[in-house]
């Protein structure tokens, strides 16, 4: 269980950083926020 939960959390956090990056890559920078975590 908790690894499922942990590959999942691992997973999706991949994902999600995976999509702000192509964002950040395909639109412009006055578009998307400067928010560097």
């Amino acid at each position: 269980m908790l690894q499922c939960t942990a590959w999942l959390l691992s997973t999706t956090l991949t994902i999600v950083l995976g999509a702000c990056a192509v964002l950040r890559y395909i639109l412009p920078s006055s578009i998307t926020p400067t928010d560097d975590v």
